[in-house]
Protein backbone atom coordinates (compact mmCIF):
# COMPACT_ATOMS: atom_id res chain seq x y z
CA UNK A 1 0.00 0.00 0.00
CA UNK A 2 1.07 3.55 -0.48
CA UNK A 3 2.08 5.03 2.89
CA UNK A 4 -0.92 7.37 3.21
CA UNK A 5 -3.44 4.62 2.46
CA UNK A 6 -2.25 2.16 5.11
CA UNK A 7 -4.01 4.09 7.87
CA UNK A 8 -7.37 3.42 6.16
CA UNK A 9 -7.01 -0.26 7.04
CA UNK A 10 -6.06 0.11 10.72
CA UNK A 11 -9.51 -1.00 11.93
CA UNK A 12 -10.52 -3.08 8.93
CA UNK A 13 -10.81 -6.45 10.69
CA UNK A 14 -9.32 -9.14 8.46
CA UNK A 15 -7.74 -6.45 6.27
CA UNK A 16 -5.89 -4.76 9.15
CA UNK A 17 -2.75 -6.77 8.29
CA UNK A 18 -2.37 -4.50 5.27
CA UNK A 19 -1.19 -1.73 7.61
CA UNK A 20 2.20 -3.46 7.72
CA UNK A 21 2.40 -3.78 3.92
CA UNK A 22 3.84 -0.35 3.27
CA UNK A 23 7.17 1.44 3.27
CA UNK A 24 7.87 5.10 2.74
CA UNK A 25 11.34 4.06 1.53
CA UNK A 26 9.87 2.10 -1.40
CA UNK A 27 7.17 4.47 -2.53
CA UNK A 28 8.12 6.38 -5.60
CA UNK A 29 6.52 7.16 -8.94
CA UNK A 30 8.81 4.48 -10.39
CA UNK A 31 7.39 1.68 -8.23
CA UNK A 32 4.27 0.05 -9.66
CA UNK A 33 1.73 -1.96 -7.72
CA UNK A 34 -1.69 -3.40 -8.40
CA UNK A 35 -2.71 -3.80 -4.78
CA UNK A 36 -6.35 -2.77 -5.15
CA UNK A 37 -7.02 -5.06 -8.11
CA UNK A 38 -5.26 -7.95 -6.39
CA UNK A 39 -7.16 -7.36 -3.15
CA UNK A 40 -10.52 -7.48 -4.94
CA UNK A 41 -9.48 -10.62 -6.82
CA UNK A 42 -8.38 -12.30 -3.58
CA UNK A 43 -11.63 -11.42 -1.77
CA UNK A 44 -13.73 -12.81 -4.63
CA UNK A 45 -11.57 -15.94 -4.87
CA UNK A 46 -11.84 -16.63 -1.14
CA UNK A 47 -15.55 -16.01 -0.95
CA UNK A 48 -16.52 -18.08 -4.02
CA UNK A 49 -14.09 -20.99 -3.82
CA UNK A 50 -13.54 -22.97 -0.66
CA UNK A 51 -10.68 -25.43 -1.21
CA UNK A 52 -11.53 -28.97 -0.13
CA UNK A 53 -8.14 -30.48 -0.88
CA UNK A 54 -4.54 -29.46 -1.39
CA UNK A 55 -5.14 -29.76 -5.14
CA UNK A 56 -8.09 -27.31 -4.90
CA UNK A 57 -6.00 -24.86 -2.89
CA UNK A 58 -3.07 -24.94 -5.30
CA UNK A 59 -5.34 -24.74 -8.35
CA UNK A 60 -6.54 -21.47 -6.79
CA UNK A 61 -2.93 -20.39 -6.32
CA UNK A 62 -2.31 -21.12 -9.99
CA UNK A 63 -5.36 -19.09 -11.06
CA UNK A 64 -4.24 -16.20 -8.92
CA UNK A 65 -0.64 -16.48 -10.13
CA UNK A 66 -1.66 -16.45 -13.80
CA UNK A 67 -4.01 -13.50 -13.26
CA UNK A 68 -1.44 -11.50 -11.31
CA UNK A 69 1.25 -12.43 -13.83
CA UNK A 70 -0.84 -11.16 -16.75
CA UNK A 71 -1.70 -7.91 -14.95
CA UNK A 72 1.95 -7.38 -14.03
CA UNK A 73 3.18 -8.09 -17.56
CA UNK A 74 0.68 -5.63 -19.04
CA UNK A 75 1.59 -2.91 -16.52
CA UNK A 76 5.29 -3.54 -17.12
CA UNK A 77 4.99 -3.41 -20.92
CA UNK A 78 2.98 -0.20 -20.76
CA UNK A 79 5.92 1.54 -19.06
CA UNK A 80 8.20 0.90 -22.08
CA UNK A 81 10.93 -0.75 -19.98
CA UNK A 82 14.57 -0.42 -20.97
CA UNK A 83 17.28 -2.99 -20.12
CA UNK A 84 19.87 -0.36 -19.19
CA UNK A 85 17.51 1.33 -16.73
CA UNK A 86 14.97 -1.19 -15.46
CA UNK A 87 14.85 -4.50 -13.62
CA UNK A 88 12.13 -6.86 -12.44
CA UNK A 89 11.89 -8.42 -8.98
CA UNK A 90 9.00 -10.84 -8.51
CA UNK A 91 7.86 -13.63 -6.21
CA UNK A 92 7.34 -17.19 -7.35
CA UNK A 93 3.98 -18.43 -8.65
CA UNK A 94 2.81 -14.95 -9.67
CA UNK A 95 5.63 -14.01 -12.00
CA UNK A 96 5.81 -16.19 -15.12
CA UNK A 97 4.12 -13.82 -17.56
CA UNK A 98 6.05 -10.82 -16.22
CA UNK A 99 9.38 -12.69 -16.36
CA UNK A 100 8.71 -13.71 -19.95
CA UNK A 101 7.86 -10.12 -20.89
CA UNK A 102 11.08 -8.93 -19.25
CA UNK A 103 13.10 -11.55 -21.14
CA UNK A 104 11.60 -10.51 -24.48
CA UNK A 105 12.61 -6.92 -23.74
CA UNK A 106 16.08 -7.85 -22.46
CA UNK A 107 15.31 -6.51 -18.97
CA UNK A 108 17.12 -8.39 -16.17
CA UNK A 109 14.85 -10.18 -13.71
CA UNK A 110 15.00 -11.93 -10.35
CA UNK A 111 12.37 -14.34 -9.05
CA UNK A 112 12.27 -14.92 -5.29
CA UNK A 113 11.65 -18.59 -4.49
CA UNK A 114 10.50 -18.20 -0.90
CA UNK A 115 10.12 -21.87 0.06
CA UNK A 116 11.89 -25.13 -0.78
CA UNK A 117 9.16 -26.12 -3.28
CA UNK A 118 8.95 -29.88 -3.78
CA UNK A 119 11.33 -30.55 -0.88
CA UNK A 120 8.78 -28.80 1.34
CA UNK A 121 5.92 -30.87 -0.03
CA UNK A 122 7.91 -34.07 0.54
CA UNK A 123 8.50 -33.13 4.20
CA UNK A 124 4.82 -32.27 4.69
CA UNK A 125 3.69 -35.53 3.07
CA UNK A 126 6.04 -37.42 5.38
CA UNK A 127 4.35 -35.78 8.38
CA UNK A 128 0.88 -36.47 6.92
CA UNK A 129 1.80 -40.17 6.65
CA UNK A 130 3.11 -40.14 10.20
CA UNK A 131 0.08 -38.27 11.60
CA UNK A 132 -3.10 -39.19 9.68
CA UNK A 133 -5.77 -36.48 9.91
CA UNK A 134 -3.16 -33.85 10.85
CA UNK A 135 -3.33 -31.91 7.62
CA UNK A 136 -5.91 -29.21 7.09
CA UNK A 137 -6.24 -30.38 3.48
CA UNK A 138 -5.28 -33.85 2.31
CA UNK A 139 -3.72 -34.56 -1.07
CA UNK A 140 -0.79 -33.59 -3.21
CA UNK A 141 0.08 -30.40 -5.01
CA UNK A 142 -0.81 -30.72 -8.72
CA UNK A 143 2.05 -31.09 -11.24
CA UNK A 144 0.94 -27.88 -13.01
CA UNK A 145 2.03 -25.92 -9.93
CA UNK A 146 5.57 -27.34 -10.11
CA UNK A 147 5.63 -26.81 -13.88
CA UNK A 148 4.87 -23.11 -13.36
CA UNK A 149 7.64 -22.75 -10.78
CA UNK A 150 10.20 -24.41 -13.08
CA UNK A 151 9.12 -22.17 -15.98
CA UNK A 152 9.60 -19.10 -13.76
CA UNK A 153 13.09 -20.23 -12.74
CA UNK A 154 13.99 -20.77 -16.40
CA UNK A 155 12.55 -17.41 -17.49
CA UNK A 156 14.32 -15.32 -14.84
CA UNK A 157 17.83 -13.95 -15.12
CA UNK A 158 18.43 -15.13 -11.53
CA UNK A 159 16.60 -17.02 -8.78
CA UNK A 160 16.88 -15.74 -5.23
CA UNK A 161 16.27 -17.90 -2.18
CA UNK A 162 15.76 -16.35 1.25
CA UNK A 163 17.56 -18.96 3.34
CA UNK A 164 19.29 -22.33 3.34
CA UNK A 165 15.85 -23.85 4.09
CA UNK A 166 14.26 -22.31 0.98
CA UNK A 167 17.27 -23.43 -1.09
CA UNK A 168 15.94 -26.95 -0.53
Amino acid sequence: LRPGRARLFRRAGPLSGLVNRTSSELYSPLVRSITGRTLVYELVERSLRRPRSAADFFEGQLRQGRTFGRWSALAFASQRPMPERDAVFAYSTGALELLREAAVRGVPSVVDQFDPAQADEAAICEEMDRWPGWAKQEGRIPPAYWDRLRAEWQSATAVLVNSEWSKG
